[in-house]
């Protein structure tokens, strides 16, 4: 399972990402990510945060996890600080589209409907190192 698990990170993790500018969160206690909790990120099933609101928080002791949405989202604010991967396909499926989300970034909505969040700190420190050199 855990080597499963790596293998679809991997691929998401050398997936070509859309990056976004992270937006700064808005002063006012209706922004999206003033309504997700500190340490956060949340999903919504709606786009420009709309719908169902589901709220999680970063698995704890590893570097490289992956959560499974309940139902499909489609915006979300990352109230954590780490680098998350909005991801089309769930946990257990390789492939498909990912989108980095920036800690402290709100996404109004993304070009595919997402069902996992992922992150992936070996990966990204591979990808600095290799991006740096």
């Amino acid at each position: 399972m855990t080597k499963k698990l790596f293998a679809t990170l991997a691929v998401a993790a050398t997936a070509s990402f859309t990056l976004a500018v992270p937006a700064a969160a808005q002063a006012d206690g209706n922004s999206a990510l003033a309504r997700c909790s500190s340490g956060r990120f949340c999903n919504w099933t709606g786009a420009n945060f709309s719908g169902s609101l589901i709220q999680n928080i970063s698995p704890t002791g590893t570097s490289v996890w992956c959560v499974n949405m309940p139902t499909g989202t489609r915006s979300m604010s990352n109230g954590t600080n780490l680098t998350l991967s909005a991801n089309q396909n769930r946990c257990e499926n390789a492939g498909g589209s990912a989108t980095a989300v920036s800690p402290g970034q709100d996404r109004g909505s993304f070009s595919f409907v997402v069902n996992s969040v992922s992150y992936c700190g070996v990966c990204r420190q591979s990808h600095a190192a290799t991006s740096a050199g």
